[in-house]
């Protein structure tokens, strides 16, 4: 009987021999295969740059001196220098497949020595067991003593 036959080998793996007869469908009928997304294909993110009185470490560990182009999938962490600030924002971005980053930024915050830092914000306030002096009430007279 006269007919056709191929082999068909989808990203590198092989699928064995097909075979078509006139008049008849292949046999085995044909794999699908799909294109996998090599790495000239993945999407690429900007830097995102350091922030101020920060640092940023790069996939490989490294810090971040010069400014270069992120593939998707790669993640940067960042940090504040010194005891003095606190980072406000999320310490660890990846690249995303659509060229963006999964956050923005974050900023370092200075803030002074015993101020209250909560995560979120920066808030003045005192350090634990030195409470605030007492005030009197804002509708209350000072009065000079005599």
């Amino acid at each position: 009987m006269e007919g056709t036959h191929c082999d068909i080998t989808c990203d590198g793996q092989y699928q064995g021999t097909f075979h078509c007869y006139p008049g008849r469908p292949w046999n085995p009928p044909l794999p699908f295969c799909t294109v996998s997304k090599v790495a000239s294909q993945r999407a690429t993110c900007a830097d995102p740059g350091i922030p101020r009185d920060g640092r940023r470490i790069n996939p490989d560990g490294s810090d971040a001196l010069d400014p270069r182009m992120f593939q998707e999938g790669e993640s940067v962490i960042f940090t504040c220098n010194g005891e003095g600030s606190a980072l406000q924002g999320k310490s660890f971005i990846t690249c995303l497949a659509d060229g963006s980053w999964s956050a923005p930024r974050p900023q370092c915050i200075s803030f002074r020595v015993g101020s209250i830092y909560d995560g979120s914000s920066v808030e003045s306030g005192f350090k634990p067991g030195n409470p605030p002096a007492p005030r009197p009430p804002p509708d209350s007279q000072a009065t000079e003593p005599s």
